[in-house]
C-alpha cells in the first residue's frame, strides 16, 4: 500500500506540474491575443504626432492604395518645384519658380510633352501658352 501512495504522490505531483505550465501557456496565449487586437485600436485613439519643422532635400508622396509614385516637392538648386505624376508614374503637372523669380505652370500629355504654360514675368505680364504635339506654341496669350 505504501508503493500505491508513492504512485499516486508521483503522479498527482506530475499532473500539478502540468497543470501548472498549460495555465501559463494559456495565460500568454490569451495575453498575445489580447495585445494582437488592442494594439490597432490603441493606434486608433492615439493623437498623431505633428512635428513643427521636418528638412529633407526632396519630399516623395506616394499612393496610399498602391505605394507608388504620385507627387514630388524638391528643388533645382535653390528653385523649387512641385511635380504630380499619373497612374503611369509619368509627370503630368509641375508648379516651380524660374531663376527670375516668376512662377510657372506646366500640364503635361501621356507622352510626358508640355502642352499648355502658364506663368507670370518679373515684367508683370502673364503669358499663357498652349503648346502642340511637336513642341511648337499655337496660341499665346498675354
Amino acid at each position: 500500500m505504501t508503493e500505491d501512495v508513492a504512485v499516486l504522490t508521483r503522479r498527482v505531483t506530475a499532473l500539478e506540474r502540468s497543470l501548472a505550465r498549460w495555465r501559463v501557456v494559456s495565460v500568454g496565449l490569451l495575453l498575445a491575443v489580447v495585445a494582437l487586437y488592442v494594439a490597432p485600436q490603441i493606434k486608433r485613439i492615439m493623437p498623431v504626432r505633428v512635428t513643427d519643422s521636418l528638412t529633407s532635400r526632396e519630399f516623395r508622396l506616394l499612393s496610399s492604395a498602391d505605394g507608388r509614385h504620385v507627387a514630388s516637392l524638391w528643388s533645382f538648386g535653390s528653385l523649387p518645384t512641385l511635380t504630380l505624376y499619373d497612374e503611369l508614374g509619368k509627370p503630368r503637372t509641375q508648379l516651380d519658380i524660374l531663376p527670375d523669380g516668376s512662377p510657372r505652370l506646366y500640364f503635361a500629355d501621356a507622352n510626358g510633352r508640355i502642352r499648355l504654360r502658364l506663368g507670370t514675368g518679373v515684367d508683370g505680364r502673364a503669358p499663357i501658352e498652349i503648346i502642340d504635339a511637336q513642341g511648337r506654341v499655337t496660341h499665346r496669350v498675354q
